[in-house]
This record gives C-alpha cells, sequence and structure tokens, in this order.
C-alpha cells in the first residue's frame, strides 16, 4: 500500500503542471497586473494577434474560469484565448480571488470580474481594442462571473472607476450558474438575497440586454440556470442562442471533441455579430476507434492499473463525507487538496468519479517528464517606474512539472550588447531555454532585457518580485551571462555576495568597451563557486582581463574554476548549449 501511495503522489504531482492545449507560434501574450487587493496582485493574460498594434481598434474577449467560486486557474481557457488571438480577437483570461486562496464569497469575485473589464475599457488605446466590441466568457463559475457583466447595478469594488460601464456587447457562457436566487446559492452568500439578486443575471434580462450563446450539456444538473434564461430572453425577445451537447455532463467543453466543438459554435455566433470574418479554422479531432479488448494475460498493465483504481475507490470512500459520489474542496485532503484545481478539470469546484478515473489512468501512464513553458511578463508599474534600465517586460520560464512542497531553482541568463536592440519576444525559446529543457532539470529561468548596461540595483528589484511571484528557492539562484551579459554577471554578484548560489560569467572580463576597467569588490565572491569561460583569441574582452580577476580570486582562497576555449573567440555564448555547465549549478547552493 505504501508504494501505490507514492505512485499516486507522483502522479497528482504531474496533474499540478497546467498543460498548453494549444499554442499558436505566431501570437504573443503578455500578463499584467490590473488589480491589487492588499498584497495580493491579480494579473489578467492577454493574447494579442500576430499583426496587432496599439494603434488597432480590434474586438476582445475576455474568459473567466471556472471552480465553484473556490478554485480554479486562469488557465482553463488558454486554448480557446490563443485560438481567437490567432482569428484577430485581442483575447484575455483574467485571475480573480476565490475561497479557497484568498477566503472570500462569490460577490467578491464577480467584483474583481468587473474591475477587469473596467481595466480594459480604460486601456484600450493600450491594447489595441475597441470598447463598444467587447465580448463577456466563461466556464460555470467563470460564466456566471461573465453573464454578471450585463448588469448595470451589482456589486462593486471600492475604488472602481464606476463611469465605465461593464455591459459586453456579447456573451459566450460555457455551462454557467445564472441565478443565486435559490435556496442552494443563498448558502454561499449567507442567506442574504439582496446580494443574491445583485449577481443574478437572469433576473436582470431585459431588452438592451446583450446577445448571447450559452452551451450545456444535456446530462447537466446546472442545465436548469439555461432553460429559465432562454425562456425569458425569449418572452422579452432578446438573442440567446442554445447549444446542447447530447449525453454530455458539466465540464464537457474542457475535453476534445467539445472544445473543439464549442469552439466552432462560439466563433460562428462571433462571425455572425461581425467580429470575426470568415469560417471557423479549428478542427474537430477524430475520435480514434477503441483497440480490441485484450486478454488478461496479455495486459501487463493490469496489476498497476488495480492498483489505481483501487487507490481511487479508497480516495472516494475516504474523502466523500456527505456520499454524494463527488469530493469538494473541502472534503479534499493531502495532495488531493493541494492539486485540487489540476484534478478538477471541468473547473467545477467538485471532483467526480470521471475525474478521479483520469486520474487513475495518469497513474498508470506517467512517464512523461517536465517540460519549460516560457511567457512574455509585464513588470508592476511600481516596479519598473524604479528599475529604468530594464525594459518593462521580461521572459519567465517555468517547469510544467511541479515538485510537491518544494520552491523552484532559478537561472537567470544576462544577454550581450546586441540584446539591447532586440525585442523582448526575440529571447522566447532561445538557445538557452532549450538547452535547459533538454534534460529533466528543475530549473525555472529568468530572461532579462537591458536598455543598456546592466544595473544591479534595477536587477535587484526584478529579482526580488520574481522570487515572490514563482516561488523561487532562494538558495539556489543561479547567475550566467555572455559578453555584456557576462560583465553584468561578475557586477551583480560582486556587490551581492550572498544572493547567488553559483555563476558562471562568459566572456566578461570584468570589463566593457563603454566603461574601461570595471573595479570589482572581488572579496565579496571568494566563497562563491564560479565557473568562467574566455575564448583565447577574444579582441573584444581579451583573456587577460579575465585571467587578472581569476588569479585574485585564487589568491583570495576562491574555487574558481576556468576553462578557456583555444582557438576560440568572443562569440562562446553555445557554451550554455553544454549541459554540463546546469549539472555543475545543481550540486551549489547556499549554506
Amino acid at each position: 500500500m505504501k508504494r501505490v501511495a507514492i505512485v499516486l503522489t507522483a502522479v497528482l504531482l504531474v496533474l499540478m503542471s497546467g498543460t498548453v492545449l494549444c499554442s499558436q507560434e505566431t501570437t504573443k501574450s503578455i500578463a499584467v497586473t490590473y488589480k491589487t487587493v492588499g498584497d495580493k496582485e491579480l494579473k489578467i493574460h492577454l493574447h494579442f494577434p500576430p499583426d496587432w498594434k496599439t494603434s488597432d481598434r480590434r474586438p476582445a474577449i475576455i474568459f473567466f474560469f471556472g471552480g465553484g467560486w473556490t478554485g480554479g486557474t486562469p488557465g482553463q481557457f488558454e486554448f480557446q484565448a490563443d485560438y481567437l488571438a490567432g482569428r484577430g480577437m485581442v483575447a484575455a483570461r483574467a485571475d480573480y480571488r476565490v475561497k479557497s486562496r484568498d477566503g472570500v464569497t462569490p460577490d467578491k469575485c464577480v467584483e474583481d470580474a468587473r474591475s477587469v473589464v473596467r481595466w480594459m475599457r480604460k486601456n484600450t488605446g493600450r491594447l489595441g481594442i475597441d470598447p463598444g466590441k467587447l465580448i463577456a466568457s466563461g466556464g460555470s463559475a467563470g460564466g456566471h462571473l461573465a453573464a454578471c457583466m450585463m448588469i448595470a447595478d451589482s456589486v462593486e469594488a471600492d475604488g472602481d472607476d464606476l463611469s465605465i460601464s461593464t455591459i459586453p456587447q456579447a456573451m459566450v457562457l460555457f455551462n454557467p450558474v445564472l441565478s443565486f436566487e435559490n435556496e442552494r446559492m443563498l448558502t454561499r452568500l449567507g442567506d442574504n438575497k439582496h446580494l443574491a439578486r445583485k449577481i443574478s443575471p437572469t433576473s436582470h434580462l431585459d431588452k438592451k440586454s446583450p446577445p448571447a450563446l450559452i452551451l450545456f450539456g444535456t446530462n447537466d444538473r446546472l442545465k436548469v440556470f439555461g432553460e429559465d434564461y432562454w425562456k425569458k430572453a425569449e418572452e422579452i425577445g432578446i438573442r440567446a442562442d442554445k447549444y446542447l451537447a447530447e449525453g454530455q455532463g458539466h465540464g464537457f467543453f474542457n475535453r476534445s471533441p467539445w472544445r473543439e466543438r464549442t469552439l466552432i459554435a462560439a466563433d460562428k455566433f462571433l462571425a455572425s455579430l461581425g467580429y470575426l470574418r470568415g469560417e471557423p479554422t479549428v478542427e474537430v479531432p477524430k475520435v480514434a476507434a477503441s483497440p480490441p479488448r485484450q486478454r488478461s494475460a496479455d495486459r501487463p498493465d493490469r496489476q498497476n492499473r488495480s492498483r489505481a483504481d483501487g487507490t481511487m475507490r479508497s480516495l472516494r470512500k475516504r474523502m466523500d463525507k456527505n456520499d454524494d459520489g463527488k469530493i469538494s474542496s473541502d472534503e479534499a485532503q493531502g495532495q488531493l487538496k493541494k492539486n485540487f484545481d489540476r484534478v478538477d478539470t471541468n473547473g467545477d469546484g467538485l471532483i467526480d468519479r470521471g475525474e478521479l478515473e483520469n486520474l487513475a489512468e495518469r497513474l498508470k501512464r506517467n512517464r512523461a517528464g517536465s517540460a519549460l513553458k516560457g511567457e512574455i511578463v509585464l513588470l508592476p508599474d511600481k516596479i519598473s517606474s524604479k528599475a529604468r534600465s530594464l525594459d518593462p517586460s521580461f521572459v519567465i520560464y517555468t517547469r510544467t512539472k511541479v515538485v510537491d512542497g518544494k520552491k523552484a531553482p532559478l537561472i537567470i541568463f544576462l544577454h550581450g550588447g546586441g540584446g539591447t536592440r532586440r525585442k523582448i519576444k526575440d529571447f522566447l525559446w532561445n538557445n538557452q531555454a532549450k538547452s535547459v529543457n533538454q534534460k529533466d532539470y528543475p530549473f525555472n529561468v529568468l530572461i532579462p532585457r537591458s536598455k543598456g548596461q546592466w544595473k544591479p540595483k534595477d536587477l535587484d528589484l526584478l529579482l526580488e518580485h520574481v522570487v515572490k511571484e514563482y516561488n523561487i528557492d532562494k538558495k539556489r539562484i543561479y547567475l550566467t551571462g555572455h559578453s555584456m551579459g557576462g560583465a553584468g554577471t561578475w557586477r551583480w554578484a560582486s556587490t551581492r555576495p550572498k544572493t547567488f548560489a553559483a555563476i558562471a560569467p562568459v566572456s566578461g572580463g570584468g570589463r566593457n568597451r563603454e566603461e574601461g576597467i570595471v573595479d570589482l569588490p572581488l572579496e565579496g565572491l571568494k566563497n562563491t563557486p564560479i565557473w568562467t569561460f574566455q575564448g583565447d583569441k577574444d579582441t573584444v574582452t581579451p583573456a587577460e582581463y579575465t585571467l587578472e580577476i581569476v588569479e585574485k580570486l585564487k589568491k583570495m582562497g576562491s574555487p574558481i574554476i576556468l576553462t578557456i576555449m583555444e582557438g576560440k573567440g568572443h562569440g562562446i555564448g553555445s557554451v550554455h548549449n553544454d549541459t554540463k555547465l546546469y549539472d555543475w549549478f545543481l550540486k551549489q547552493s547556499l549554506d
């Protein structure tokens, strides 16, 4: 039984990772803070079309994730957002506070949703969107938030500019909750009927309500909300399109082929309103025929599957306190509670038998390693306004497989002088990131962009932000860079001796053409593990510069390693392609 528990833990850790369902290399995406509540920064993830410009006036769509107002993550609608950005819209996925992480009730979720819609309309010039062509969308609890945007008089967050309307021009709602005015939903609001009405979209339908596409599975117990909405919309005479997936339950749109089928329906709905042109480009995957059933003797995985299935039954029996066949976030325990949002694939706030079966299947075939996922992230204004030598955006790569309970080590790459003339998007999937991705390394990777010389004080601000936002292990932060980035590595590390577990300057020499000799406080580096690389034919930062530093550090007792690359000039950044460097990094840690 102990062995089964260990394997179960392993698969739960895999499920902590968010799977990218679709990615179009031509689209661009960034994450921006739209609101801060206390110490919590709420972000909006923006997807832009390939030919997007800030001067555009494009239609926009914003997605809200599901999770019963209790859990969930913005990653839920990444497939849809990426697709619609490829079709020419600006698409967004918004984070908001939830009960499990922030202790809030559904009305606070609605407040955050209204705040982010106002943020989008306030920043139309920056986002290149038309404020009069905004579509609200979401699934389950997120569909409820999207629908609440049509309510003129609802709950409002302190400090919001109420002169900016939240009412969208259209709505695409995936199995949404559309009313809190019933006994079951009222309990989530402490039986506050006045508050319930303020966040009950069906009760606010009128002739000015925006057109909607509402999608349900025919076996979804929440379909009753759709039936009430469709009936009232027909009586009033407003458009409310109906999409029913035969035999499907709640959250069906998260899985192929229904994910693609519902997206095609949404595409056609938006095209009918003039927000998209042409036919849908997404393809529905063919459903493969089931292989012939094997005899027991031909199935070597039978024992593993039985163990997995038995573990799932044990989980359900132990945690399903009210015996309804499902596990809520309050009932979940241990690893399942920590990874609830990953296992709850349909985002309805409950883990049902099907989701446990999916977990068992993942347990059976858990062989895959982790992978790096890169994105461009915008620094908060309060940081970028101080760190003026840095681009306000940076590239961060995070692992899609995380070891639960452990913070991630971080590698920081500082680019050379040529990087100051490149755009931040050019640093996505560079050679360094590809090399780190060759093995199942646990590193996250940070690549900032400098407008000129690297300045330690500005880099400090960036690193402090990244450590906080990405759960970084402060004892395992590694720094490297080439050319100007190599010089920056020497300079930053020498002034911050207790920050880096190890550094690897490449063609740095501690000097640069603009400033000449850089006086480094080498005393601070004498106990830092250092592996420096230098071409003996380098005419930009000659080898003697690096040799001078190495000699001084060795006299101080430094464990520095020097690799001279014979016959090589300045362009030896390819050393970052050798995984030996990353193996060496992993052996180093601050005490």
